[in-house]
């Protein structure tokens, strides 16, 4: 039973793994990168977060990056998926 239970949550954990990655090609980096969180519910059906990487960047953004990071896996496996918080990592530019 128990492993059933551990390969099952395995399985639904790497199954909610992905990255979303925007890159502004016509911009340099300039290293600051600023993070925020979003808080959705019930495994992420329920919830918005907006995220306004113009106002993080004075002078424009690089690159943002979504992610499902391991501290939001485990938030989300702790809570049984009522709480699924996803990181954004907004890179401004030079």
């Amino acid at each position: 039973m128990l492993k059933s239970l551990a390969v099952t949550t395995a399985l639904l954990s790497a199954a909610a793994c992905n990255n979303v990655t925007y890159t502004n090609p016509g911009t340099t980096p300039s290293g600051v990168v600023t993070a925020q969180t979003g808080h959705f519910f019930i495994g992420g059906l329920v919830g918005h977060t907006d995220v306004w990487a113009n106002r993080m960047c004075p002078h424009g953004v690089a690159g943002v990056h979504t992610k499902f990071s391991f501290v939001d896996e485990v938030l989300t496996l702790i809570t049984v998926f009522i709480y699924a918080p996803r990181t954004y990592l907004v890179e401004c530019a030079q």
